[in-house]
């Protein structure tokens, strides 16, 4: 690995995923082909609950593995793959969210910008409210 000038945390992170896949199937990699590759992959997504990022690190550990030190190759893997978190967007109350950073402590906007008057329109017309009662 170090003829191929990886950075150093990619050639640890690289010796720790295979060094998991030799512990995972406990045999040697020279005995194990691509059917051992795919069921180490489904596993971390399945029972590990990994990243895809770290998914694709352990297979490229793996792959490198294979091509690059044993001179094998692995062929289609068709291993199960590890899907993004989906990210729920956040509904905004109807008073906006320029009100409700400004409680929190966010940023304020500048002055005379169009939030800057949405902001000072929402607080005069709840000001306005508040006195009528």
């Amino acid at each position: 690995m170090r003829v191929r000038r990886l950075s150093l945390r990619t050639e640890q992170s690289y010796l720790y995923y295979i060094h998991r896949f030799i512990r995972f199937h406990r045999r040697r990699p020279e005995t194990m082909g691509s059917a051992e590759v795919e069921a180490y992959l489904t596993h971390l997504v399945l029972h590990e609950n990994v990243a895809p990022a770290t998914q694709n690190v352990a297979f490229n550990a793996l792959l490198s593995l294979y091509r690059n030190i044993l001179e094998v190759d692995l062929g289609g893997i068709a291993a199960v793959r590890a899907h993004p978190a989906r990210r729920v967007p956040q509904v905004l109350a109807r008073r906006g969210d320029a009100l409700a950073g400004a409680r929190r402590g966010a940023a304020r906007p500048a002055a005379g910008s169009p939030l800057w008057r949405r902001v000072a329109r929402q607080r005069r017309l709840t000001f306005a409210c508040q006195r009528c009662g």
